[in-house]
């Protein structure tokens, strides 16, 4: 999955030490809290080279150039409008979003002293009773068909199905259709 890529990408970045007699940005932000449930990623004051772009999920705007005074909201419009060669600065967050396929050299990289998370998750908090089951309404589709039917055994046929789902932090256990979910499921 891409996002876990570019999370472990941005985890080995921050863990890295800044170019030795090197400018950093203007000045810094108060260092942010990490989520409830995350470690602290060590803090970093990478350089900005002119001409970067800007994303900030809490007040950015896809429409918005990319600039620091008028930063994209996502991830996935910073690098849809980079060139080859460009830096993606991150603001502080969480970035959940799901990233398409990359075919061209970008470096993402946290504004200096700020903690970035990038999450392929979506948090739900909307739930109603249904059928003797909980359901909620979201805008996902479910891959139904990402591995080749020959790869997965057919004493698993779930296996196929990359989907995941956590209820208070605990991992459920996706099933197949919804009149096979019990506790500690989903379909």
């Amino acid at each position: 999955m891409v996002t876990s890529t570019l999370a472990a990408v941005i985890a080995l970045v921050a863990l890295a030490a800044p170019l030795a007699g090197s400018a950093s940005a203007a000045a810094p932000a108060a260092p942010s809290v990490p989520s409830a449930g995350l470690p602290a990623v060590p803090d970093t004051a990478y350089p900005i080279p002119s001409g970067a772009l800007y994303v900030d999920a809490a007040s950015g705007n896809d429409a918005a150039p990319g600039s620091l005074g008028a930063p994209k909201r996502t991830i996935a419009a910073a690098v849809n409008r980079a060139q080859s060669g460009d830096t993606i600065v991150l603001r502080a967050g969480t970035y959940r979003e799901s990233l398409p396929s990359v075919f061209k050299r970008v470096t993402l990289q946290a504004y200096p002293h700020e903690q970035v998370w990038v999450k392929g998750s979506a948090v739900l908090s909307t739930f109603s009773a249904s059928g003797g089951h909980w359901s909620t309404a979201w805008s996902y589709t479910p891959c139904t068909n990402c591995f080749p039917s020959s790869e997965v055994t057919p004493a698993a046929p779930a296996a196929g199905l990359p989907d995941q789902v956590f209820f208070d932090e605990i991992p459920q256990t996706q099933v197949l259709s919804p009149a096979q979910v019990g506790p500690g499921q989903f379909a």
